[in-house]
């Protein structure tokens, strides 16, 4: 707000300034994440019902799980890649946990936590 009132916003340079000290803030991560949890309503998850007979491993852990997932995936294409935001649309990297991996039908070796994998085609690899 005050680089706003001094007219620090008014030039390409004071923009870029502010737009690298609040990117460079302990916060983003938290704002990014928070953001997006907003507009993908994850707030309405808690409604989410799936078939049993299609998807019996269906729980409140996988429906917890696959909103961290999210998250961890476009905190790791735009913060950590440094990727355009684009990317979080055609990435096949991602994080998966024990009872994702039962939803996908694909081993997690990690009994507790996230683990990175990579989606190839028709195969599976744990790390990026």
């Amino acid at each position: 707000m005050r680089a706003a009132g001094a007219g620090e916003l008014d030039t390409d340079a004071g923009l870029a300034r502010q737009a690298d000290r609040l990117i460079a803030s302990p916060h983003f991560e938290a704002t990014v994440r928070a953001f997006f949890q907003d507009m993908l309503e994850f707030d309405t998850f808690g409604e989410l019902a799936k078939d049993p007979i299609i998807y019996p491993a269906f729980n409140s852990v996988v429906a917890q799980d696959a909103q961290e997932q999210t998250l961890r995936t476009i905190v790791n294409q735009l913060i950590t890649q440094h990727g355009d935001y684009r990317d979080i649309f055609t990435t096949r990297d991602t994080f998966m946990t024990r009872s994702l991996g039962t939803m996908y039908r694909l081993p997690v070796a990690t009994r507790n936590g996230w683990e990175p994998c990579s989606f190839l085609r028709a195969a599976v690899v744990r790390a990026f």
